[in-house]
């Protein structure tokens, strides 16, 4: 979280708010089970779950310039970034056997960048962005070696991502040049 407080005066000069969050998850699980002539059974469940937040803002009555003294820039940022991995391997062997084998991957993010109320900016570009990738994958494997043998294998992956980009109530924004980006993206990506 990267945030200026509520009834702040900001220098004229470039002024950046930026926050980047970036995690990486791996989930592993092996199992086998062997029996001497009987019955074996095996089954592997792995998760890689993220709930992450990311935030870039401006408080209430934020101000910058002035109407004869224009600020050169603001740039309020927030990029979030998952890497989820489930690798489930489960084996079975014996006379009769079987195995299954589960992988999965939750992720939920939240990605807010914005201007809080009543703010007064005079600046000569503004750039408000919020961005948020998730790259997310299960990999799994159900094995047998038996007389009789039964395996299966399942993959779930959940992505749900918000992206907020905001400018408050009330606010009285003057951009100089005429430079004003405001972008919000979500990407999922395996």
């Amino acid at each position: 979280t990267a945030h200026i407080g509520n009834f702040t005066v900001l220098p004229t000069g470039n002024v950046a708010v930026n926050a980047a969050n970036t995690t990486v998850l791996v989930a592993l699980g092996n199992g086998i089970a062997v029996s001497n002539g009987g019955f074996s059974l095996g089954a592997v469940v792995v998760r890689a779950d993220a709930d992450t937040k990311t935030s870039a803002t401006l408080g209430n009555s934020v101000k910058i310039g002035t109407a004869g003294n224009y600020a050169k820039g603001l740039t309020v940022a927030a990029t979030g970034t998952d890497y989820s991995t489930a690798r489930s391997t489960a084996g079975a062997g014996g006379l009769y056997s079987g195995s299954g084998a589960t992988g999965i991957t939750d992720q939920t993010s939240t990605v807010t960048a914005g201007i809080g109320d009543s703010a007064t900016l005079y600046i000569t570009y503004l750039t408000l962005t919020g961005a948020h990738t998730d790259y997310y994958k299960s990999i799994v494997d159900s094995t047998q070696a038996a007389v009789v043998a039964a395996s299966g294998a399942t993959s779930q992956n959940d992505a749900d991502s918000t992206v907020n980009v905001a400018v408050g109530q009330n606010d009285v924004i003057f951009v100089s040049a005429p430079t004003v980006l405001l972008n919000g993206v979500g990407t999922c990506d395996i």
